[in-house]
């Protein structure tokens, strides 16, 4: 589960526009066997429904990941943030 946050924390933080924001989020994951996420659920708003939106579509977006343990429970809650850079 940590590597998965990692992962899309890494993620979130390379998109352009997301990475000029600070946000706080939640969002449980469904991961195919093959690493791809096939659900996404909003668990917690970041109180801006436009970066939302942003954050949901990153984490729909398909990526490079590795495949799924058979041990891991789904959904996948993860607590992600995006801070403003200085």
């Amino acid at each position: 589960k940590q590597y998965l946050a990692g992962v899309f924390q890494r993620l979130l933080r390379e998109d352009p526009e997301l990475r000029k924001k600070a946000y706080q989020v939640q969002a449980d994951l469904w991961l195919s066997a093959d690493g791809q996420v096939t659900r996404v659920v909003l668990v917690q708003s970041s109180g801006d429904a436009q970066t939302d939106a942003q954050v949901l579509a990153a984490l729909r977006a398909p990526h490079a990941t590795q495949r799924t343990p058979a041990s891991l429970t789904l959904p996948v809650r993860l607590s992600l943030k995006g801070r403003r850079p200085e």
